[in-house]
């Protein structure tokens, strides 16, 4: 009996450890979104950083085509420069923020190709 208490507590450890370096994440993330609202290009390059893998995988996802998603993640990052300060922590996930605003682009983008007979 002991041992599966003391797995349950190890296990329970590991939950907690998690939640807590995905909060650190988050919080980082917000940071790093509302100072390059302020024009911060440290900040910015950390954005990136910290989402850049996720922006383009959930591009690639919709669009399917490695140069076009590479060239719309770029983009998603140059549209998010300039309007990171519509961001509010409040009201939403900096991850979900992102990942919203990375799979429109990629739909619109693919809409527009489809209208031009080219998807």
């Amino acid at each position: 009996m002991a041992t599966v208490t003391s797995l349950a507590s190890a296990r329970a450890g590991r939950v907690r450890q998690d939640q807590t370096v995905q909060d650190e994440k988050r919080r980082t993330l917000i940071a790093a979104i509302v100072l390059s609202g302020k024009g911060d290009r440290a900040a910015f390059k950390e954005l990136y950083r910290l989402s850049n893998r996720m922006v383009f995988g959930i591009v690639l996802a919709v669009i399917r085509d490695r140069a076009m998603a590479e060239e719309i993640a770029q983009e998603v990052y140059s549209a998010r420069w300039k309007r990171a300060s519509s961001f509010d922590p409040v009201k939403g996930n900096p991850t979900s923020w992102m990942g919203a605003i990375a799979r429109n682009r990629a739909i619109d983008r693919l809409r527009a190709e489809r209208a031009r007979g080219r998807g």
